[in-house]
């Protein structure tokens, strides 16, 4: 049996299990089929995007009062509301992730009552998350390592870290980590390694003086520029998850030319151009993974 963490409490604070859990290896993949009048079979002009995951768990009570369960009962279906939004379901078997699930069908708490088990059903973001740092080792520079060994450093390592700017850059009041580094020069080149299995949305943030900021993404050859005159003080957000450019708080989007970027699975090198940089540029993201 297993159990599992959804809405920050561990199914073994109300003695319950997961009986068998039906998590899909993949989302289902969302159909865009035209049929065309004469013509065999159909066109698919599907665009690689995924709908939500289904997670089916069959619970187990394991307590030794059904009495005792009853009058939780409603601790139980405040538990499993979510109350409001989404909210992380983490599996013991898998801590390292999380899904964001909430769910919309009625919870046969009755069945529970009655014979020890009943059945959820999550609805999920297509996608697992897991924090940025999750995967990388603690290596450190300078300690004797060849250079030239092929080694990854990791995304604290090869971006430097200033979460004294943390304030600035919460954007989005969620789950995700961020790591940055001091831009002084141009261009300036970094990397990020994404350790997920699918693209990835992420959030660049620019606190500083700088000149039309452009950022080039040398994995893809995607890049963008915002023809902006940044001065001291100034934050530009560019946010490929909510697909927003501000700055100061404006809508920027209209300033921009070029493509939102997206993090390949593996080593993402970027190239940053700008006129006279004065600035602290960090990168939020969760990991993904199908």
């Amino acid at each position: 049996m297993l159990g599992f963490t959804y809405n920050n409490i561990h199914s073994n604070t109300y003695d319950i299990v997961a009986k068998s859990v039906d998590r899909p290896i993949l989302p289902t993949l969302r159909s865009r089929q035209l049929i065309i009048p004469g013509k065999d079979g159909t066109y698919d002009f599907g665009d690689n995007t995924f709908e939500n995951r289904i997670i089916q768990i069959d619970l187990k009570y394991v307590g030794t009062s059904f009495e005792e369960l009853r009058s939780r009962a409603r601790n139980i279906s405040y538990w499993l509301s979510g109350n409001s939004g989404s909210k992380n379901l983490i599996f013991d078997d898998e801590t390292d992730k999380w899904y964001s699930a909430k769910i919309y069908s009625a919870i046969g708490l009755s069945n529970l009552f009655r014979l020890g088990e009943t059945t959820l059903q999550f609805e999920c973001e297509p996608f697992a998350y897991a924090q940025l740092y999750q995967y990388d080792e603690d290596y450190e520079y300078d300690t004797g390592l060849e250079y030239d060994t092929g080694l990854i450093y990791p995304n604290q390592r090869t971006v430097y870290d200033w979460r004294f700017l943390a304030p600035y850059f919460n954007i989005r009041g969620d789950s995700r980590e961020w790591c940055g580094f001091a831009w002084s020069y141009n261009p300036h080149m970094t990397s990020l390694y994404h350790y997920g299995t699918v693209k990835t949305p992420f959030a660049i943030t620019i606190y500083g003086e700088v000149e039309n900021p452009r950022v080039y993404q040398e994995t893809t050859s995607a890049e963008f520029t915002i023809s902006a005159n940044m001065t001291a003080g100034s934050t530009l957000i560019v946010d490929s998850d909510a697909m927003i450019v501000t700055l100061n708080g404006t809508n920027y989007l209209n300033k921009m030319t070029g493509d939102f970027l997206n993090l390949e699975p593996g080593a993402n090198g970027f190239f940053f151009y700008g006129t006279n940089p004065q600035a602290e540029v960090t990168f939020e993201f969760d990991q993904r993974f199908l």
